[in-house]
Parts: C-alpha cells; structure tokens; sequence
C-alpha cells in the first residue's frame, strides 16, 4: 500500500467547504468571502481539488497554498471549497486535509435531498452533459448513454449525493466532532445570526454582515418548469429513511425539510 505524506501547512486557521453539491456551497464560499478577516481560493472556479487530484497533490502544500492563497497573507482564515471532495469515500482526502492542516474546520451544507436532487439534473442539463428527460432520469430509471469527459465526480449521481450521512461519516471518522460543521441550506440561507454564529465559530468577528445576504449564488433550477407530481412524491419516498436517521445522527431536527 503506498505511503500518504504528511504535507504540514503553517499555523493558519483552515476551513475548507466538502460540500454537498447543488446545496448551497457557493453562497457559503461568497458569505465567507466578504467577511475582511477571511480569504477565499483565488480563482473560486475551477474549484481546487488540490486534495483529490493526484497530479495536483504530489505538488506539495507550499505549492496549494501559493497557488490560491497568496492574495491572502495578512487574513486570520483560509477558506477552500471543493465539492469533489464529499463524496472521495475512502477517507484519503480527508486525512491529506487532516495532515496538512490538523485544525481544519470541515464545513458541510445540506439541502432539502429532493430539491437538491432535482437543482443537481437540471445543473447537469444546463451544462450539457445530462441529456435524458426528468422522467427517464426518476421514474424509467434509464441509464446515462455517455461517460462526459472533464469531471471529476459522475454527475449523475442525483439520488445518491443527497444521502448524506454516509459521506459526513467519512470526515467524521479523521476530524473531531468539533471541527465540523454542518449547516442546514434552508436554516441558514439569509438568516443573519446564522451567519454571525458561523463568523464566531471560524474566529472572526462576529459583528459583520455580508453586503446581500438574501442573493441566490449559481441557481439552476429553472422556476417556470413544473416538475412531475409523481417525481417529487418518488424522490421524498426514497430519501425518508435517510433523512429520519440523519436526524438521529445529527442529533438535530430536520423538519424544515418535512414542511418543503
């Protein structure tokens, strides 16, 4: 089995974003980015990976860091996102994170698993790289006829991504508990002392408040496309289970989900 190095970075203050994807993650990464106390990657897409790409690891942390956060020398927090990085599965990007920075806070945003499901195909179809119908995709259940090129992660995984205990298990297996953090997209979003407490959380000031808290960042669903009655009762079915014992989990209610 091949040796992991152990990459260790300076004594910064780390957050990197794991994701999920199509659950927020960007507007997180802009609330973060206007905090003046915080740098964020340079540029923000594409996005880094540094920790899952192979060629881009071997590297070095030296090389990760004046790549995307040389903008940022004088900043008290260093904020990545990565959505690749949610579903590796293996644990191995976790603990390259863990040995670089030990510190790091892990920060995951959840969404609604059925309107994420649903915000994830048309953001594929946007894209052009999913060119079957809603219906074939949730109720024929037909396969994708293509492979796309120049992905990182397949994405096709609509149903899968939104069961999300599963893969906060992975990181929960490398990081204490109280370097992650979990937020819920439809507690958080727009909800200024949502925001304050993630300032203070982070170990910045907490008496800042972005310039437009309420602003949607990288819609995809397009509003004016109803969505078949039978996909929505198809996708909330599946992910009930799920959802139920995220809730015993997390220890936490997730109702907000129940009244979407």
């Amino acid at each position: 089995m091949r040796k992991e190095k152990v990459l260790k970075g300076p004594h910064k203050r780390m957050c990197i974003i794991v994701g999920a994807q199509r659950a927020g993650s960007t507007y997180l990464l802009k609330v973060l980015g206007e905090h003046p106390e915080i740098a964020i990657q340079r540029p923000t897409q594409p996005e880094p990976k540094f920790f899952f790409v192979e060629d881009e690891y071997e590297k070095g942390i030296e090389y990760y860091e004046r790549k995307f956060f040389s903008h940022g020398k004088e900043k008290d927090v260093w904020v990545e996102k990565s959505v690749s990085y949610y579903e590796e599965g293996t644990g191995t990007v976790a603990r390259r994170i863990k040995e670089a920075y030990p510190n790091c806070r892990i920060l995951f945003i959840l969404r609604d698993p059925t309107q994420r499901a649903l915000s994830n195909y048309f953001y594929s179809r946007k894209n052009c790289l999913e060119d079957r119908t809603l219906e074939e995709v949730f109720l024929d259940e037909i396969p994708p006829n293509k492979n796309p090129l120049g992905t990182s992660v397949s994405p096709f995984n609509y149903m899968r991504r939104g069961e999300y205990e599963k893969f906060i298990k992975v990181f929960r297996d490398v990081f204490d508990k109280e370097l992650i953090n979990i937020l819920i997209y439809e507690k958080f979003v727009a909800d200024p002392d949502a925001i304050m407490d993630l300032y203070g959380y982070l170990g910045v000031s907490r008496d800042f408040l972005p310039n437009d808290i309420i602003s949607k960042v990288n819609a995809a669903r397009d509003p004016n496309k109803r969505v078949d009655e039978r996909i929505i009762r198809k996708l909330n079915d599946h992910f009930k289970g799920f959802n139920d014992d995220l809730e015993k989990y997390l220890e936490s209610d997730l109702g907000v989900w129940k009244q979407c």
